[in-house]
């Protein structure tokens, strides 16, 4: 039996389509990528989680911030010389910034409200509170040498391990004020030192 030469056309056509996908069987169809759906995005967006280390470093950064304002509230009360009470001051502007500036860092909401205080830093506020007038400014200035020392010790660290690079931007600019604390209340230590007797 002869077949019409238009139906075997249509036959012939058919069959080559045959396990041809359907996507690929429309007029213009482009060929699929295995790959149009696995890259990543250049940058991701924050995943509201801190590293083990990042994080240790954030609650002590909390911690110190809040001693620092009752060293500085301190300072303000009982401090003899203007500069002890000028340091005072200083102290509680960093610390507010501070916590102001870790509160905005990815994965750390809610943690800057906490008002806990190093056990250390606690007992020697309690000391302080009891002292006046130059005995305090000599106290008070050990005191800040030892932690705004033992702080900028951290804060380079920080600097250069940090896996958060809001973490990493905050504690470079917190090295420049922790430094200056360091060197003023030295400062002030040489002065009450060579502070001639009464």
């Amino acid at each position: 039996m002869r077949i019409p030469l238009g139906t075997a056309a249509a036959l012939t056509l058919a069959t080559s389509l045959v396990g041809v996908p359907a996507h690929a069987q429309s007029v213009g169809a482009q060929p699929h990528s295995v790959h149009a759906h696995s890259a990543k995005p250049a940058e991701q967006g924050p995943t509201g989680k801190l590293s083990p280390s990042d994080e240790a470093f954030l609650r002590n950064e909390v911690r110190t911030a809040n001693a620092e304002l009752a060293y500085g509230r301190l300072a303000r009360q009982n401090g003899a010389s203007p500069e002890v009470r000028q340091l005072g001051r200083q102290m509680e502007n960093n610390a507010q910034n501070d916590l102001k500036h870790l509160g905005s860092v990815a994965g750390a909401e809610g943690r800057t409200d906490s008002k806990e205080i190093n056990p250390e830093d606690r007992q020697a506020i309690d000391t302080l509170s009891q002292l006046h007038g130059r005995a305090f400014d000599q106290q008070f200035v050990n005191r800040v040498q030892s932690l705004e020392s033992t702080e900028l010790g951290m804060l380079e660290e920080e600097a250069y391990t940090a896996s958060n690079a809001e973490l990493q931007s905050y504690a470079n600019d917190a090295k420049l004020e922790t430094r200056q604390l360091v060197n003023e209340s030295a400062s002030i230590g040489v002065a009450e030192k060579q502070a001639p007797n009464p």
